[in-house]
């Protein structure tokens, strides 16, 4: 149960972080709720966690970049 509540922490902290910047109307901790709640399931220590954001966070770049309009 500790686990579960120290990945909890994690999230709530980074949220309350992310809460301070926005995009248009949209709080950072809306934006990337969905990415912190994955990285949450799958990661074991905070670790795994950060690399899991950082990983998630390079796809997005690398995606955009190869994008041409």
């Amino acid at each position: 149960m500790a686990e579960k509540e120290d990945k909890d922490e994690w999230v709530e902290k980074i949220k309350k972080e992310l809460n301070e910047f926005a995009i248009g109307e949209y709080d950072l901790d809306q934006v990337f709720e969905p990415l912190l709640e994955a990285c949450k399931k799958v990661a074991r220590t905070y670790s795994e966690f950060r690399q899991c954001i950082n990983e998630g966070i390079s796809t997005l770049r690398s995606v955009v970049s190869r994008v041409r309009y």
